[in-house]
């Protein structure tokens, strides 16, 4: 899973430097701080002046700061000037899982225009749909299950994007799921099904989930255990 402070292009930046103390530590080269700081006129004169689209600034691209920002004008800007949608680096996953975990439906419209697989995975082993759901993002889950998302693949240890769900106890995008067929009995690698961890955590009582509402949403759909 992505790191929870991955929330804003600062605290990624700050991040990645913090996270790499035996590397040099570096200023960001002038067009990733122009991207931080939402510079739409400053990026294009800097590409206009021959700045690098493609470069990478601790493992990560142009255009996925401008993702992570929020910067959707600026990701056109450096598409337009060649940036390559289709980039990946040894430690970020494609793009399209960046906009998943944003929950961005302006940016997953714009990738899956463009051909992104809807399937990809990120270093993880989620899929743009597990990290929609993962974020609490269910407009987007909606939208990924439109265009035709696999509901059922699931990461390392056998969670699927209703796994992940039913943990949050997120009725909206358990509901999107269901209605798009996805297996409601699926089971991680322990043996687990999302009724059950619905169930636990209802049990539980740790509040902030419809646990109630995902339970009785499962067993309609025919969920048992």
């Amino acid at each position: 899973m992505r790191h929870p402070i991955l929330s804003s292009p600062f605290l990624i930046l700050a991040f990645l430097i913090l996270s790499a103390p035996l590397r040099a530590q570096e200023e960001p080269p002038e067009l990733i701080s122009a991207i931080n700081d939402g510079e739409m006129a400053k990026v294009r004169a800097l590409l206009d002046a021959g700045a690098d689209p493609n470069l990478t600034f601790y493992d990560r691209t142009p255009l996925m700061f401008a993702a992570y920002g929020g910067h959707m004008e600026i990701v056109r800007l450096l598409v337009e000037k060649g940036a390559d949608l289709a980039k990946k680096t040894e430690s970020a996953g494609p793009l399209i899982t960046i906009a998943a975990e944003s929950g961005s439906i302006e940016l997953l419209e714009f990738l899956l225009e463009r051909g992104a697989d809807i399937n990809a995975r990120e270093r993880g082993g989620q899929t743009p749909l597990m990290l929609a759901v993962h974020n609490q993002h269910p407009e987007a889950v909606g939208l990924l299950v439109e265009k035709g998302a696999n509901l059922d693949l699931q990461e390392g240890s056998g969670w699927s994007a209703l796994m992940f769900a039913a943990m949050h106890g997120d009725l909206a995008s358990v509901t999107h799921l269901i209605e798009g067929g996805c297996d409601v009995n699926i089971r991680t690698t322990d043996g687990e099904s999302p009724l059950d961890r619905a169930r636990t955590l209802a049990e539980q009582d740790l509040g902030g989930g419809d646990y109630a509402g995902v339970i009785a949403a499962l067993t309609a759909a025919g969920a048992v255990g």
